[in-house]
């Protein structure tokens, strides 16, 4: 009798637990028994009376209209997740919990909210009311976690909090591998949800991918993009210190397409670092880096528009101890374009540049060498043949690097686009785009001889790698008439336009400004705005926040509309570089005298900055 009470008093024990979901509450976290009919659940039809909520049932209660609201089925599994990865994102941003004094329980199905499941059937008819309504803050990372993890079914987020070495998972190894309310260690979720792998998979990859679904929750965003940045710039100045130049062009790249990402939700890259180069790459140029870093088509396409400070200064030393040849012709370049005279400091150093570009080209072509024995050799000689215009010959050995399977993959893309440049074979364009060099699609549309087969090169570098270019060539296509877009097309959803081709190519437009593309500006005001008002070719000129180009296209508008004073102050916006010259035009015999001044010290000391900077990662010979 003793016996079959005890074992009466335990199933009764653990069928109240199922009932009050203490342990079974989590059964329909299965996305196989959920298929099957098996714990699914359905709303209640009474309203529950109104009672003040705890914190984590008012996250039940917000994650509940979200569900509902996205048309995805309700059920216990999404709501104990989707509190848990929220009070992660929390630690991730905050160094802190979302929930203080608070511990989640490893039941059989993950990390688990007792509160939550107890009172579960009621969160389905509550009414978002001031009583039970999140604070702004606490609401924007229930808003962000919501939209990072809505694409997985519920059973893959509790597979998630299975893995190895999650907090789940070793606090199950703390009490022998049973689950019936173990508490959660906060420290374990800290250490997790502040791992940058951990971070980077479940909040930042979703927002880099998809950065339209987090303008509700903009501040999280900023916030992210901005530790990842700070993270970045750490391990870069580390590896620049330490002469780990592949590490840096790594780097370099990574932080070129965060770039545009970061542009969306307004984030200012000086404020992220002070001193640090990344504020270098708020230019029109952001797009063409990660592929032709540090080359001449910089300066050949006249994108002068920059901030000449210390992180400019740092990535030419960067290009220098990257690649010799390279990084003296793009100086030089530099200099030339900076110099007034023949007998100015920056003509002098160019000279001295050049000389040494020279020295450096015959050094190489002096081996003597008609074949290679290994990559390096063959694209050394390919750009010391390029640069001395000897084509033919640098061909044979781009051709020649490329037979090299461990050529890096910066290398290939940077020989691909001069032999491109060199031949204007569509080869090369092929060879580029199988090796997944997106940026070629720019390229390819150039070769193409129907509007068609050219769209659709845009379209694609848009829609699989968000390129800046892209986006202004498609919407000028659109905009001059040359092309009208199919309702099939993905863009109409991607830019959020109905079917209004001129709407769809003022946006595209609009999206290329926005990432810093001056000479869609200069279209934009002066094709497609041309019989506008003044105002609406002041607002074209905003969208670009700033920028220098953008300012020094303002003042010109300004200007001919003969307010002087006010184009003054733009042409100064532009900064020494761009927009003094012009600033000096309207300015009285007394301020053109200081601005001259200040202009000729900037650029001495710019020159002069750049030059030993450059000096101290290339030694004289």
């Amino acid at each position: 009798m003793l016996y079959k009470g005890i074992i009466v008093s335990f199933v009764t024990f653990y069928l109240t637990g199922v009932s009050s979901g203490s342990h079974c509450d989590l059964i329909s976290c299965s996305d196989n028994d959920r298929q099957a009919g098996i714990g699914k659940e359905e709303p209640p039809t009474k309203a529950h009376r109104s009672e003040k909520l705890s914190q984590t049932q008012r996250m039940a209660v917000h994650f509940t209209h979200l569900l509902k609201s996205n048309n995805i089925t309700l059920n216990r599994t999404y709501l104990h997740k989707f509190i848990y990865f929220a009070n992660g994102l929390h630690y991730s941003i905050f160094n802190k919990p979302m929930l203080e004094n608070f511990s989640f329980e490893a039941h059989q199905y993950g990390p688990f909210v007792n509160d939550v499941s107890q009172h579960y059937e009621k969160f389905f008819n509550t009414p978002l009311t001031e009583d039970n309504k999140l604070s702004d803050s606490d609401k924007s990372i229930c808003d962000y976690t919501f939209n990072a993890l809505k694409s997985y079914r519920s059973g893959q987020l509790s597979d998630f909090t299975h893995e190895s070495e999650t907090p789940w998972t070793e606090t199950r190894k703390t009490y022998n591998d049973t689950f019936w309310k173990k508490p959660i260690h906060p420290e374990l979720d800290k250490k997790y949800f502040q791992n940058q792998a951990n971070i980077k998979r479940f909040f930042l990859d979703p927002l880099l991918q998809y950065p339209e679904k987090f303008k509700s929750s903009s501040d999280v965003a900023q916030r992210l993009l901005e530790d990842d940045i700070t993270n970045k710039l750490d391990k870069f100045e580390s590896a620049l210190k330490d002469n780990r130049f592949d590490d840096v062009r790594g780097l370099v790249e990574q932080l070129v397409a965060l770039y545009p990402i970061a542009n969306q939700f307004f984030l200012n890259f000086k404020n992220v670092q002070e001193g640090a180069f990344v504020s270098s790459l708020q230019t029109p140029i952001e797009g063409k880096l990660s592929s032709q870093l540090f080359t001449e088509d910089f300066i050949r396409n006249g994108q002068l528009d920059l901030f000449y400070d210390h992180p400019f200064r740092m990535r030419v030393a960067i290009s220098a101890g990257l690649n010799d040849l390279s990084a003296i012709h793009y100086l030089q370049q530099i200099f030339e374009t900076l110099s007034n005279n023949s007998e100015d400091y920056a003509a002098q150093k160019a000279q001295k540049i050049q000389s040494r570009l020279e020295g450096l080209a015959k050094k190489i072509l002096d081996k003597g060498m008609t074949t290679s024995s290994n990559w390096q050799d063959a694209y050394d000689h390919s750009l010391a043949h390029f640069y001395l215009a000897n084509y033919n010959d640098a061909i044979i050995w781009m051709k020649d690097a490329l037979k090299y399977k461990d050529l890096p993959e910066r290398y290939r893309r940077d020989i691909l686009h001069r032999a491109f440049y060199i031949t204007n074979d569509s080869e090369y364009i092929r060879k580029a785009l199988s090796n997944r060099f997106q940026d070629f699609y720019i390229q390819k549309a150039t070769t193409e001889t129907l509007a068609e087969q050219a769209f659709i090169c845009y379209e694609t570098a848009i829609m699989d790698c968000d390129l800046s270019e892209a986006y202004f060539k498609a919407g000028r296509m659109i905009l001059r008439g040359n092309y009208t877009v199919p309702k099939t097309s993905p863009l109409w959803n991607k830019m959020a336009i109905s079917a209004d081709n001129i709407q769809l190519g003022k946006a595209l437009l609009e999206k290329s400004i926005k990432k810093g593309v001056s000479e869609a500006l200069t279209y934009y005001v002066e094709s497609y705005l041309y019989d506008q008002d003044i105002e609406k070719k002041l607002e074209a000129c905003d969208l670009a926040k700033g920028m220098p180009f953008a300012q020094h296209q303002k003042g010109e508008l300004l200007e001919s509309e003969y307010k002087l004073l006010e184009a003054k102050e733009a042409y100064l916006e532009a900064g020494e570089l761009l927009g003094y010259p012009d600033a000096i035009r309207l300015s009285s015999i007394e301020d053109q005298r200081l601005l001259s001044e200040k202009r000729c010290k900037y650029k001495q000391r710019l020159l002069e900055e750049l030059y030993g900077d450059y000096n101290n990662y290339v030694q004289e010979e």
